[in-house]
């Protein structure tokens, strides 16, 4: 029975895997400003991920930054969370992980996902927040709610 329980406990995370090299299309590159944790705190609505928007999908996208330094959030399916980094701009997550449920809008999960995985900065300019890629690209655009 403990062996059942772990195997599902492990199905349902999913670990943060390493960072790597994304492309991104349709998305205007934000140069960074000093982006502090106190900047980014509280919930901010995905408009789009790795130049895929977030409109249809299953479940509003969000990310919210709490300030005990926790990200938790929507892929458009399944909830997700994970520790996070940000200081002088700098962004980055840690211990990621999601629930794993099935849904309809599996393209903007996996958009959101890999830009999570890959994101090294943040900028943030009125109620937008970019979150942006090793060369400075815009690979996520959020809305604070």
């Amino acid at each position: 029975m403990k062996k059942m329980i772990m195997a599902l406990c492990a199905v349902a995370m999913v670990a943060c895997t390493e960072k790597k090299a994304a492309e991104t299309e349709n998305e205007e590159a934000v140069a960074p400003e000093t982006v502090e944790a106190q900047s980014i705190s509280g919930k901010w609505n995905i408009v789009s991920a790795m130049g895929v928007s977030t409109e249809g999908a299953d479940q509003q996208a969000y990310i919210e930054f709490g300030d005990s330094a926790r990200m938790n959030g929507c892929n458009g399916i399944n909830q997700m969370f994970a520790d996070y980094t940000c200081e002088g701009g700098k962004l980055s997550f840690t211990n990621c992980g999601s629930t794993k449920m099935m849904g309809q809008s599996v393209e903007i999960e996996a958009a959101i996902d890999s830009a999570i995985n890959i994101v090294s900065g943040v900028t943030v300019a009125e109620n937008n927040a970019y979150l942006l890629g090793a060369e400075g690209d815009t690979i996520m655009v959020l809305v604070k709610e």
